[in-house]
């Protein structure tokens, strides 16, 4: 059995059993608490932010020498992180999960459209 390339979570959440079993690792805490707060918005970001994060982002990569990254988050910042990694050799992978919500319709409450 060929042996799985490792994966290094660059997403806000923790990585799920299934993308564990395909080779997705986890920083350890601190870096993982930096890799959050670099993909944390409280307002929209001007391009210098967002290539300023992205650069961040691509160096932690790089540094813990990983070839391949699973990203995920604001679509905004997607772009910029994506072309950083690249740049770096480091292959680029989008994070999927199916993701499970529920629902309800209310009656009496007002719909413009009915």
């Amino acid at each position: 059995m060929a042996k799985k390339k490792k994966v290094l979570n660059l997403t806000r959440h923790e990585a799920t059993p299934e993308q564990k079993r395909d080779g997705v690792v986890e920083p350890d805490e601190k870096m993982k608490a930096m890799i959050r707060s670099l993909l944390t918005f409280t307002r929209m970001p001007d391009a210098y932010i967002l290539n300023l994060r992205a650069k961040s982002l691509a160096y932690i990569a790089q540094r813990l020498n990983f070839k391949r990254a699973m990203i995920g988050g604001a679509p905004y910042l997607m772009s910029f992180l994506e072309r950083e990694l690249l740049v770096r050799g480091i292959e680029v992978l989008y994070s999927f999960y199916q993701r499970k919500q529920m629902e309800e319709t209310y009656e009496g409450l007002f719909n413009p459209f009915l």
